[in-house]
């Protein structure tokens, strides 16, 4: 399925006339870049780059005709965006939701979650920082937080634990055969965390020490999952995921998990603890008819 964030990164990479220079306007890693317009490729069914190493972005015969159309499409989304903020009101909800699970969670089910009592008027806001997230809730009776993770510790704040989210150690296929084989341990395996996420570190090191797993050896990984991604396809780590997040990767046979077994987290939605009773009631509602029904993404 086309989304709107690998139409946005495709004309980046159009109008800069490549990979790098649009990955660094728009904040991103190379890799993410890649990955999307990948994605986008295959949605469309042929290269719409010719790639040639040293050389600018060159639009294939196919990317000429996805240009403009993407374009379009975009004008199209931003005036939407625009006429659905000029119908808000103040008190709107907003609701903090990371980018993945705004992509496979919320987007795809978006008209069942206002069916089932999400107001229509929600504000959605994407931010990977659950330091942040946390932040905004405790300081406004209003904002919402969805994301995977630990129940915040904080008394200004109430969460409700919607379905847990298992986690698990992942390998390439030739390190985790070494380490079934004995070839190698699994603990002299370079482990990535990643530099410069402090909330992810913690979280990272509290589940691998509940496991009673201490690697001899930790890699600085960068702020991009996609880099982490590669660096564990090709053999060069271990890394500790989100079963979902990866499970393209190990239905494609590029890594797989391994033991030991880490325990899992949570999807949690967190609120104020002045929030509305009944509006907090209401999205939480939302967010269960889905996990409870048919089409998750």
């Amino acid at each position: 399925m086309t989304t709107g964030r690998q139409l946005e990164i495709f004309v980046a990479v159009a109008l800069d006339g490549g990979f790098r220079r649009a990955a660094d306007r728009l904040g991103i890693s190379e890799a993410s870049v890649s990955k999307q317009i990948a994605a986008l490729e295959r949605s469309c069914g042929g290269q719409l780059f010719a790639r040639k190493t040293g050389s600018t972005a060159q639009l294939s015969e196919l990317g000429g005709r996805v240009l403009e159309t993407a374009k379009s499409a975009l004008r199209l989304q931003t005036q939407i965006e625009r006429a659905a903020h000029r119908g808000l009101q103040p008190d709107s909800p907003e609701l903090l939701v990371r980018h993945f699970l705004l992509e496979r969670f919320v987007r795809p089910n978006l008209s069942r979650m206002i069916a089932a009592g999400l107001p229509a008027e929600t504000r959605f806001t994407v931010l990977d920082n659950a330091v942040e997230m946390v932040a905004r809730v405790r300081a406004s009776p209003n904002v919402y937080a969805l994301y995977r993770g630990d129940t915040p510790s904080d008394s200004h704040i109430q969460s409700v634990l919607l379905t847990p989210a298992t986690l698990s150690i992942y390998a390439s296929p030739d390190v985790a055969a070494a380490i079934r084989s004995g070839a190698r341990s699994m603990e002299s395996v370079p482990f990535m965390l990643p530099r410069s996420s402090p909330n992810i570190r913690d979280f990272t090191m509290r589940k691998l020490f509940d496991a009673e797993f201490l690697p001899e050896q930790f890699v600085d990984g960068s702020q991009f999952a996609e880099d982490w991604t590669e660096q564990i396809v090709d053999g060069r780590a271990i890394a500790l995921f989100y079963d979902e997040h990866v499970q393209d990767l190990v239905k494609r046979k590029l890594i797989e998990p391994i033991p030991p077994r880490i325990g899992s987290s949570w999807l949690v939605l967190a609120a104020n603890q002045r929030a509305d009773p009944k509006l907090f009631s209401s999205i939480v509602d939302a967010c269960r008819i889905v996990l409870d029904g048919p089409g998750v993404n």
